[in-house]
């Protein structure tokens, strides 16, 4: 039976084209149109329009500070990055939880909606916590990274986080690893199904010319590639991944990293690189749409996630990129963190080495190369059949069913 669903997310795209915003939440709510009827309320950004339709799905953006060409609490570099770069954020905070309750209580009432599907634990599931049952609305949670490593940080992150949970009805985590510190925040067992955000498979898994496609993105066509994809920030390691090359380049001389993605270490990383003397082997292009990395991924040898644990613990939750390389039939070298100590089978669809370990990402990528990643490529495919949306979208339906 086709019910009404609200996905309540801070990450959307601003429309169509927008090129900057990760989609999981847009991929999620394209594939629950097969069943039921899709709305989704996000926060507004300049120059967004207020409400549109984005592939059937009707979206609702919210205004939370004035003027508007103000708002600087979400998208960009998300909203705790945002933040800690913008301390005078933190005076919108209060006008966007205002804000923020007032659309979920209109929206819910415009469009007759039945379930509320937050993702985040803060803002999205503590605000539909706080409001699910005075509206009559069923309560999913999706708890990703972010929102649960901050709950963690804060003095009443404990109290928050139990009474988020007393007023959720379902609650799907991305992985086992932020099940366990959920569990270790609230302390008690929490019941919960463990499933990451998804990806197309048949997108990822077309075959492609390599060397075409390295020419088309001006990368040169012979010779290993090693690819990084994600934002630069602390977290992601890129420091460890480029301190260790050097490394690679003694016993892969024409080998090339490809660093594909923005943000607030972008310049760091640039002159770490120049510090290095890498130059002309370290290729920096930029941020990238869906397709173009797609390509890139296509036209590399191996991926590369060189994660860290942040200041305050924090660490990946289950990097989607890792399912796109995959999918693609690309070996993936990471750290054994996280969801991406879940995702890759060391030996069979990649390796995982220590973290904050140049040597160690040096050694596991010479690895690789040297094995040849087309051994990889039929074990990787497999491995993330499970992660399909298909799959994913038909595990949220069940849950839905089931409320």
């Amino acid at each position: 039976m086709a019910r009404n669903i609200l996905l309540f997310t801070s990450t959307f795209p601003r429309s169509q084209d927008d090129p900057l915003t990760p989609r999981f939440v847009y991929h999620l709510g394209r594939e629950l149109l097969r069943r039921h009827n899709v709305h989704v309320l996000a926060p507004h950004a300049p120059g967004a329009a207020m409400e549109d339709e984005l592939d059937g799905m009707r979206v609702i953006r919210f205004p939370y500070f004035f003027p508007q060409n103000c708002q600087q609490l979400a998208y960009g570099t998300g909203m705790t990055n945002n933040l800690r770069q913008h301390p005078s954020a933190w005076l919108q905070v209060p006008s966007f939880f205002y804000c923020q309750n007032r659309a979920l209580a209109e929206t819910v009432r415009r469009f007759n909606i039945e379930i509320v599907n937050s993702h985040w634990m803060v803002p999205q599931g503590l605000t539909a916590a706080w409001s699910a049952r005075a509206l009559g609305v069923r309560h999913l949670l999706t708890v990703h990274s972010a929102g649960l490593f901050l709950l963690r940080r804060i003095p009443a992150g404990r109290f928050l986080a139990r009474r988020i949970l007393k007023n959720t009805d379902s609650l799907f985590i991305v992985s086992q690893n932020n099940k366990r510190l959920l569990e270790d925040l609230v302390r008690r067992p929490v019941a919960a199904q463990v499933l990451p955000m998804g990806i197309d498979t048949g997108y990822y898994g077309e075959a492609r010319d390599a060397t075409a496609l390295r020419k088309t993105l001006h990368l040169p066509e012979t010779g290993p590639l090693v690819l990084f994809v994600g934002k630069l920030s602390r977290i992601k390691g890129v420091k460890f991944l480029l301190d260790g090359f050097p490394e690679v380049l003694k016993n892969a001389p024409d080998a090339r990293l490809v660093v594909v993605g923005s943000g607030p270490e972008a310049s760091s990383l640039e002159e770490h690189t120049r510090r290095l003397q890498l130059e002309s082997r370290v290729v920096f292009a930029g941020q990238k749409n869906q397709r173009e990395v797609r390509d890139y991924l296509q036209a590399c040898d191996l991926l590369t996630i060189p994660s860290i644990q942040d200041t305050n613990g924090q660490v990946e939750g289950f990097p989607v990129v890792m399912l796109e390389a995959l999918a693609s039939g690309k070996p993936v070298v990471g750290t054994r963190l996280g969801g991406t100590a879940e995702g890759i089978v060391d030996g069979e669809t990649g390796y995982l080495v220590p973290p904050e370990n140049p040597g160690a990402l040096a050694a596991a990528i010479l690895r690789t190369l040297e094995q040849g990643p087309a051994t990889f490529a039929d074990h990787a495919r497999q491995s993330v059949r499970q992660y399909d949306w298909r799959a994913i979208g038909e595990a949220y339906s069940r849950a839905f069913d089931a409320l």
